[in-house]
């Protein structure tokens, strides 16, 4: 083991650890694989680890020199990780790591984290057998035969020689490291010329000068030539500094502040890591070949300009070039240079000379050009560019063309004959073009003439593709176009597109207010020439004309403005004078602000019981609704004295009771003059509220819906909905549509307008709803009936009956309650009456029971089928009768139409007076065959009441007592007890039939009542409504005070009715 004293410790990660120990005695005694030599192996048989012990230390550091090991163990290679053992002996390294920091570094360097981490390894420099030799002779400078002789003699066997001749210089590695240390310890001459000798090492590829570094000296500046204008470029464009930066690399300091420039060397040269005097040699070639590979970016351009044409291309140059090149216009050579980067000035050229080869051109022509004209119109010249005056010039490009609008002059200039052709082209186009006189609308005409012929006719024409022009001559439309064809389309595209409208003027006064004035401005500003807005002669119509689309859309703004500033005035009929003083005066606070702006006026007329309100509509509809909604919630009752001397008492006493009963300003008394009386015309009548006009026949529907047929004027009846029989297009130019357009105002046409302009026309069938205008009612609904065709009757039913159920879908869909429906076809659009009357009833029926029976009631509750013809009517109530046959359809004459209290011959069984009771009985006789029902009707139908005790008299009558609520009660007639100032909502019984039956029965006994006094014992009787009877008999009774006052008799007429129920009368 003494002969083994280097020890190395070798470690490996394989799980065939017998076959590595076997293969490592082989590898690490390999100085080729290994870079050893002698060695033996001791394994240790539990570890994957061995150590090996060399005989030399040369053949040691060999090993821990090279950077990796690694073995082939049956196909695998394995890494080695070789180091000196942490407790082995000192190892003899070179003499510059012999010290105990170099071998610590070493050993701490294997432990280190960060080494293992980057995969680093630190390990002790090699024993080198190189030197290099410096300074070489020129004989011996690439002579390796002669340098490995001399190596040989002083100082041992030479293994290998390589020369540098460039650097003047030598590398030779000996066989032993006993030779170089040898060559080391002497100073050599070759061919009588000293050398330099110093240690060399391979693996770093470095010489160790040991502080033997030879002196360089920095080589002598030199100077470049460069053209001036890309001299110029690189210092006014800033590229000097870039310059700068890359010939640093090469150690070169530039200086161009003088026409050569100037390149020095960097100090920086002679302190780079191996700089030689081969480098010192090379740096000016190395500078001078950087420096012209840098300036082969930049390059100049020359071309030969005159003073007068450098004089008027150069702001054009200067603008194409802008700060991309440096532009140098030498004025003693004619020479204009461009300097800058290749590549710009590449991209430069082709377009400075197009400048310069236009610009010598265009020189050329002016010398030898002339100007000619043509005399032709505005419009001409329009419909020329329209039909290829681009085109034309387009045969010389340089050709000028300039039309001078104030002298009618086509003015074009180039040479000779390019003018020459170009208007022998202009005159053929003038004489062949074709011309058209259009009959057209004054209004229309008016607008063409108030707007710029040239512009309207490329908005009409030409920018629809029509190669036509209108002028105006002699007050009338000129269309001039190159061919006929092209006058038909430009005739058919003003007919199409332009259109008029007029709106009528009811008050002439709105046409001066400021605001309507703004709005008027506003509009032609906002529609500029697309419409033009005048007022007639007479200031009865504006007259809005133009383009279609903007013509509506503006008609429907003024509409609408002079449908809400006309100054009208509408006229509140109230049920007596003593209604008008409680409205002024009681109801003062809940009106005034209606007079806050002076636009509406209310005047309060005591002749007549009537208020007028005056003003502009926008603000009288408002009011007007509110007056008349007040007058309907208001009780009014006449009291007549027939003594003598009354009148006087009152107005003596009168003021006494009057303070006493008017402090809680509930009501008014006013003694009527007779002055109130003499003017007739106005005399307020009981249909003033709700006029349906005279009933012929009335049907009470199961769920509370009424039918009835109705002669009345459709325009005047009070319903929340009327039936327009209109046409396909909403246009309401005759008949009923004419007539409801003549009382509902111009919005209804505007309304229809705005819908067939948004939605086109409509088909027979179909209808839509719209608001009412100035109509009593709230909507109209307008129905498209079909045209009667003899041969396809049955299409005809079917679109009659769909509009039908159309128009009642539509009202139910805004919630109304009853709407007014004409003979729908039956007029122009010649249907027979007979199947219009017949389609109508089965349709209204049909709807009914189909909404019954889903169970989805509608919210109509009145259906009125309306005209204002004998023949007509008498048709419609016979095909009610025969349709709705099975409900009791009840016939009615007119004095039976309006509801009534029992007249003097019923009056004769109450009170003191003495009753013809035969008489009486005789008239409910004949009032029973009117209203009686058969078996069928609602009369019979069974009744969810629990019956307690029944009772039969000596005549037949039964009486059934029965226990549930009266207004459930199936009957002919319903007996209630009212108080005497007939209000309703008093009293459980009365109450709970008011409810049921709806507000019109309240309406009706107020009405009915109206013509004289009601005493206790008066009886006043009405329609059943919603109630599940026909008629209710309101009997008037004291209020029970135990007996304390006069008996009250009240006489009830039995007549040979089929049911009747009784509430308990007089407690």
């Amino acid at each position: 083991m003494d002969d083994f004293p280097y020890p190395l410790t070798v470690d490996w990660r394989s799980e065939n650890t017998k076959s590595v120990k076997n293969k490592l005695q082989i590898y690490f005694q390999s100085r080729r694989k290994s870079q050893g030599g002698d060695c033996i192996v001791q394994c240790d048989d539990k570890s994957n680890s061995a150590t090996v012990l060399f005989k030399s230390s040369t053949s040691r550091d060999g090993v821990l020199s090279k950077a990796e090991h690694i073995i082939t163990v049956e196909s695998e290679e394995i890494k080695l990780q070789v180091y000196k053992p942490r407790t082995g002996q000192k190892t003899e390294q070179a003499r510059e790591y012999q010290k105990p920091t170099a071998e610590k570094f070493l050993e701490d360097s294997r432990k280190c984290g960060k080494f293992k981490k980057t995969n680093l390894r630190a390990c002790a420099l090699e024993r080198s057998t190189c030197v290099r030799v410096e300074d070489l002779p020129a004989e011996a400078n690439n002579n390796e035969i002669l340098l490995e002789l001399y190596f040989e003699k002083w100082g041992g066997p030479v293994e290998e020689v390589i020369t540098i001749p460039s650097e003047q210089a030598a590398i030779i590695t000996f066989k032993e490291e006993e030779a170089k240390e040898r060559v080391l310890k002497q100073e050599k001459n070759i061919s009588n010329v000293p050398v330099k000798i110093y240690p060399y090492f391979k693996s770093l590829n470095t010489v160790l000068y040991s502080g033997k570094r030879p002196h360089l000296k920095l080589p002598e500046p030199i100077t470049v030539s460069v053209h001036p204008a890309i001299r110029e470029f690189i210092l006014k464009k800033d590229q000097i500094s870039f310059i700068r930066d890359e010939m640093s690399s090469h150690f070169c300091q530039i200086n161009m502040d003088k026409p050569d420039v100037l390149l020095s060397p960097d100090p920086a040269l002679l302190k780079q890591k191996g700089v030689s005097r081969r480098h010192i040699d090379g740096w000016s070639e190395n500078a001078i070949d950087a420096f012209k590979k840098i300036l082969s970016n930049y390059t100049t351009s020359e071309w030969p300009v005159s003073h007068a044409l450098w004089c008027n291309l150069e702001s054009d140059i200067k603008k194409v070039v802008k700060d991309q090149v440096f532009t140098d216009m030498d004025a003693s050579k004619e020479v204009l240079t461009l300097a800058g980067k290749t590549h710009e000035i590449t991209e430069l050229k082709p377009i400075m000379e197009k400048i310069l080869e236009t610009a010598k051109h265009q020189i050329e022509r002016e010398k030898n050009s002339v100007t000619e004209y043509v005399e032709i119109s505005p419009a001409m010249y329009s419909l020329l560019e329209q039909d290829g005056l681009k085109n034309a010039s387009g045969v010389s490009p340089d050709l000028h063309i300039d039309y001078n609008k104030k002298m009618n002059r086509l003015i074009f200039s180039g040479l000779r004959t390019e003018t020459l052709a170009f208007k022998t082209w202009v005159l053929e186009k003038k004489i062949n073009m074709k011309q058209k006189y259009l009959q057209i609308d004054h209004s229309v005409l008016e607008f063409l003439r108030s707007v710029d012929c040239d512009e309207m006719s490329r908005d009409l024409f030409i920018s629809h593709g029509i190669t036509a022009v209108y002028t105006i001559e002699n007050g009338d439309v000129v269309v001039i176009g190159s061919t006929e064809r092209a006058l038909s389309d430009a005739e058919k595209r003003v007919n199409t597109v332009l259109t008029t409208k007029d709106l009528t003027v009811e008050d002439q006064d709105v046409l001066q207010m400021p605001e309507w004035l703004d709005t008027k401005k506003q509009l032609q500003e906002l529609f500029s020439t697309n419409i033009f807005i005048n007022v007639s002669k007479q200031r009865d119509k504006v007259i809005v004309t133009g383009f279609r689309e903007q013509v509506m859309e503006a008609s429907e703004n003024l509409g609408c403005f002079l449908e809400k500033h006309t100054r009208i005035t509408e006229t509140v009929n109230v049920k007596s004078h003593a209604a008008v003083e409680f409205i002024k005066d009681k109801k003062s606070q809940d009106w005034q602000h209606f007079m806050k702006s002076d636009k509406m006026k209310v005047n309060f007329d005591f002749k007549r019981p009537r208020i007028k309100l005056s003003g502009e509509r926008i603000f009288v509809q408002p009011a007007l609704t509110f007056f008349k909604r007040l007058a309907e919630g208001l009780y009014t009752d006449t009291l007549t004295l027939k003594k003598a001397g009354a009148k006087k008492y009152f107005m003596e006493q009168g003021k006494m009771m009057l303070s006493i009963l008017l402090k809680e300003k509930r009501f008014v008394v006013v003694l009527q003059e007779d002055y109130m009386l003499d003017e007739e015309e106005d005399e307020f009548t009981e249909d003033s509220f709700e006029d349906v006009g005279q009933v012929s026949c009335e049907v009470q529907m199961p769920g509370g819906v009424t039918v009835t047929v109705n002669k009345a004027d459709i325009c005047k009846i009070n319903v929340d909905a009327v039936v327009n029989a209109a046409n396909e297009d909403l246009n309401h130019i005759g008949g009923l549509a004419f007539a409801l357009l003549q009382a509902a105002g111009p919005c209804l046409q505007q309304y229809s307008d705005q819908y067939t302009k948004v939605n086109g026309r409509l088909k027979p069938g179909d209808a839509i709803i719209t608001d009412a205008g100035r109509l009593p009612c709230k909507y109209v609904v307008h129905a498209v009936g079909p045209r009667f065709s003899d041969s396809d009757r049955r299409t005809t039913v079917q679109r009659l009956r769909r509009a039908v159920r159309e128009s009642l879908k539509k009202a139910s869909s805004k919630n109304c309650s009853s709407i007014a429906i004409p003979v729908i076809s039956s007029g122009i659009f010649g249907c027979p009456l007979d199947l219009c009357t017949e389609s109508i009833a089965k349709e209204v029926c049909e709807f009914i029971e189909d909404q019954n029976h889903r169970g989805s009631r509608s919210t109509l509750t009145k259906i009125h089928l309306v005209d204002n013809n004998d023949t007509t009517v008498n048709a419609m109530t016979q095909a009610v009768g025969k349709e709705f046959a099975v409900y009791n359809p009840k016939m009615t004459f007119s004095h039976q139409t309006k509801p009534h209290r029992l007249s003097e011959y019923e009056q004769g069984y109450y009170g003191n007076r003495r009753g013809n009771y035969s008489q009486i009985n005789q008239e409910f006789e004949t009032f029973k065959g009117h209203h009686k029902r058969d078996s069928g009707g609602r009369a019979n139908k069974s009744e969810d009441l629990s019956v307690l005790v029944t009772k039969t008299t000596q005549r037949g009558l039964k009486i059934f007592l029965k226990k549930g609520n009266i207004q459930d009660v199936t009957a002919d007639i319903i007996v209630n007890t009212i108080s005497e100032d007939l209000d309703l909502s008093k009293g459980a019984v009365s109450n709970a039939l008011l409810q049921t039956a709806g507000h019109q029965l309240q309406s009706e006994i107020t009405r009915a009542a109206r013509s004289d006094n009601v005493n206790y014992g008066d009886m006043v009787v009405t329609d059943g409504y919603k109630l599940k009877c026909q008629n209710v008999f309101h009997v008037v009774c004291p209020l029970w005070k135990q007996g304390s006052e006069d008996e009250v008799r009240i006489t009830m007429v039995l007549c040979n009715l089929n049911r009747i129920a009784i509430n308990c009368v007089n407690g």
